[in-house]
């Protein structure tokens, strides 16, 4: 999972992947049959799932931000 901070919403991925990596990407996981979810998140929410033990939350790296986020959501969901 990856999280955009970048005011305009960016033209790439944290990775810099441009457009055509993105569709190679989307039309793999639809092959493999996986879905992608965005999730939008308030500071406000980073900050309980913090207090919650997932203390990655917090950080100001995207990509641990992001993992920290997925285990807090897949704990919850599952």
């Amino acid at each position: 999972m990856l999280v955009d901070d970048s005011p305009d919403g960016g033209g790439r991925d944290h990775n810099g992947d441009d457009g055509s990596e993105r569709v190679r990407a989307v039309r793999e996981r639809r092959r493999r049959r996986e879905i992608q979810v965005t999730v939008v998140l308030h500071q406000d929410d980073l900050g309980e799932i913090t207090r919650c033990g997932y203390e990655d939350a917090a950080t100001t790296d995207c990509r641990r931000r992001g993992e920290a986020v997925v285990i807090a959501v897949s704990t919850v969901a599952g």
